[in-house]
């Protein structure tokens, strides 16, 4: 069994040394649960949340807490994603997960989520069924309300089908659902090579900066961030650490106009910062563009290691004057000393 997640929302750059400052949350690597105790309805939010998991070898998953975000609402006066109307009886209704969806960006790894469901505006007795997209649906329950009742949650935790998806089936009457995630899971350690002290490091949208010596306005793509210059992702973390790789989750229009992404090594501080490039990629780099949502590996070489006057950096760059393109979320691995 798992504790709540602890949802922490960040100011300034991120740190390990602020998490450790915070209540302790822990990662804890469990099997599929069912349901779980109801739980207060989560505001949604755009920014996603800076997490400390540890990945080790096993068959179990991990689990990653974030901020809240709200994946969808189905009430027409507040909608979030792309449907509008309430589920009427017998149907079944189909929402992607991983990647952009709602106010939620979710890691391409991502193998389950955990979601706050609520039913409003319920218009009979009936039950909800939450289920992954590629499997029948089960004989079970995730939540259940009565005609005319208030909001009713609950606290379900679903694996994702292999297309990112889950389902969801009303059994009588019309409802309305929403659903909040505060968590996702992945898999044990997504690559062996690295030992069993591999962090993960998660910087959404209120982390990131403008470029040094810009001055720009950020603007938003889809819940992402963009701009005609550059997009900053610091982070600092413990003297000693081992920068293992970069993922960053981007916004891309699929069009002509390039776009980078790179890690920079920044030297000292202030004004004297020196910045190095450390490795990068382009939009005209592999993976090729299938869809908008396009995730960006980096795999740092040897001699990526935070010093006592060394930090690191992710730089997103697209020169183009016209803003098409946006950083939506980085995800750093890393190896404590």
């Amino acid at each position: 069994m798992w504790s709540d997640p602890l949802a922490l929302r960040w100011r300034g750059r991120a740190t390990l040394t602020d998490m450790r400052n915070t209540t302790p949350t822990q990662s804890v690597r469990v099997r599929w649960a069912a349901i779980g105790a109801a739980v207060a309805v989560s505001l949604g939010g755009t920014t996603i949340g800076i997490v400390n998991a540890t990945s080790s070898s096993g068959e179990r998953a991990v689990f990653v807490a974030i901020t809240p975000c709200r994946l969808f609402d189905t009430r027409a006066t507040e909608p979030v994603g792309p449907r509008t109307t309430p589920l009427a009886a017998g149907e079944t209704f189909q929402q992607a997960v991983r990647g952009t969806n709602g106010n939620c960006v979710l890691p391409s790894d991502a193998v389950a989520v955990a979601m706050n469901v609520t039913a409003v505006n319920g218009t009979s007795a009936s039950y909800l069924t939450v289920w992954p997209s590629d499997a029948a649906r089960p004989l079970a329950s995730s939540l259940n309300w009565v005609a005319g009742a208030p909001p009713t949650p609950n606290k379900v935790d679903v694996k994702l089908g292999a297309d990112g998806a889950i389902k969801l089936f009303n059994n009588a009457g019309n409802v309305d659902v929403l659903a909040d995630v505060v968590g996702y899971y992945v898999d044990h350690n997504h690559d062996d090579r690295y030992p069993k002290k591999v962090q993960r490091l998660v910087i959404g949208t209120g982390m990131f900066e403008a470029g040094v010596g810009l001055t720009y306005g950020l603007d938003n793509i889809n819940d992402c961030i963009s701009s005609n210059g550059q997009v900053v992702a610091p982070f600092s973390l413990p003297v000693g650490t081992i920068v293992r790789s970069v993922d960053a989750i981007v916004y891309d229009d699929a069009g002509v106009v390039p776009f980078t992404v790179a890690v920079h090594r920044v030297t000292a501080q202030g004004p004297g910062a020196q910045h190095a490039l450390v490795d990068s990629v382009t939009s005209g780099d592999s993976p090729a563009v299938t869809s908008h949502d396009v995730t960006r590996h980096i795999d740092l070489p040897a001699g990526s290691v935070v010093g006592e006057n060394v930090s690191f950096e992710v730089r997103w760059t697209d020169a183009n004057v016209v803003i098409d393109n946006a950083l939506c979320q980085v995800t750093v691995e890393y190896e404590l000393p």
